[in-house]
């Protein structure tokens, strides 16, 4: 299916299902997109599992009313699958993303005392996964993994890209336009700093770059220990910047920077600053690593060395040298995003998922 027809708009009723991640839940993405298609959508935004057992009869008189009704548990609400079992007597489509071992355990570290966090965490992906009707997950390379890790069918399982939330910055007036010619080399990182992002990197990169004037950093994160980033040449945002902050550091860049590390879960993961990148058209730089590889191979994105600040240096010396090569790069990933990561592109995908089970 490449085009929605209006009988299909108007018989599939979707119901999303969510644990106090609205904002950050990439599930709003497809959310999004299918309200604009005029589908019926509802979301359900609950504080934790009491509370939306507590309020299921909500849940509940829909689906009297309509038999046919879709459910999706958002991503990251896996905890919520086997309580809308107990509740319903039915298995919802489960939009993942991603085990949820990747962000506490794996990224993040967070084992518990005496392996608390782990065991939890196994327990819950692993009953998330066989309990639901369907399992949606970031990219190809995390179906494999989960599939084998998991023990599940890969029919069972599927892959939408996360993409980018459009509609965050088309409620916001437009960011103004790149910084004028002969303005400095403007670097910007956002994200969190988990393992895989490699910041030691960046700082010692941007130590290196310390005494040379034409290079401006922007780092974009939270949770920085207060002496990190202490060079001169940086502006550390330790905080979470309001969207039409962010999106003006972002679409005003020269070139933003991934993650620079060569962690596992970059082999099967796309970061969102990569969809963040190519809504804007800014060139990304990356660890030549994992997934990021193959982007790097086709001229899509910048690729350096893994952990190797003096190489993350030398190659923004050579950019910041040659701003039209550069600006080749950010055109090609603006014209992938286009093709493959759009709003539009990623909800019809999820719906043509969602139809064959």
């Amino acid at each position: 299916m490449t085009e929605i027809s209006p009988s299909l708009v108007s018989s599939k009723k979707f119901i999303f299902i969510s644990l106090k991640n609205r904002n950050v839940s990439r599930t709003k993405n497809y959310y999004l997109g299918l309200k604009k298609s005029g589908f019926s959508c509802e979301w359900f935004d609950f504080t934790d599992v009491t509370e939306f057992l507590r309020q299921r009869r909500r849940i509940g008189r829909l689906l009297q009313q309509n038999r046919q009704l879709v459910f999706v548990i958002t991503s990251p609400s896996h905890v919520l699958t086997l309580p809308f079992i107990l509740a319903f007597r039915r298995r919802a489509i489960l939009d993942a993303g991603w085990p949820l071992y990747d962000g506490i355990i794996s990224s993040r570290r967070r084992f518990g005392v005496l392996g608390q966090n782990l065991i939890k965490t196994l327990f819950i992906d692993l009953t998330a996964f066989h309990l639901s009707k369907l399992v949606i997950l970031e990219t190809e390379e995390q179906l494999k993994w989960v599939s084998r890790h998991y023990l599940l069918r890969k029919s069972k399982l599927t892959y939408v890209y996360t993409g980018f939330i459009e509609d965050r910055i088309e409620e916001l007036q437009k960011p103004s336009l790149k910084t004028a010619i002969g303005a400095p080399f403007g670097i910007v990182f956002r994200g969190g700093n988990q393992v895989e992002a490699g910041l030691t990197t960046l700082e010692t990169c941007c130590a290196l770059l310390a005494n040379e004037p034409q290079f401006s950093f922007k780092i974009i994160s939270n949770g920085l220990s207060q002496n990190m980033f202490s060079s001169t040449n940086v502006q550390v945002f330790n905080e979470y910047l309001a969207d039409d902050r962010l999106y003006r550091e972002l679409s005003n860049a020269d070139i933003t920077i991934g993650q620079l590390s060569n962690h596992n879960r970059l082999t099967k993961t796309l970061p969102h600053k990569f969809f963040e990148a190519g809504y804007f058209k800014v060139p990304y730089l990356s660890a030549d690593f994992g997934i990021m590889s193959k982007y790097v191979k086709a001229g899509t994105i910048i690729g350096t060395k893994p952990n190797d600040p003096m190489m993350l240096a030398e190659n923004l010396r050579k950019y910041a040298k040659n701003r039209s090569k550069l600006e080749n790069y950010g055109q090609s990933l603006h014209e992938w995003y286009l093709t493959y990561a759009s709003q539009k592109v990623l909800t019809l995908n999820f719906l043509n998922e969602i139809l064959k089970n």
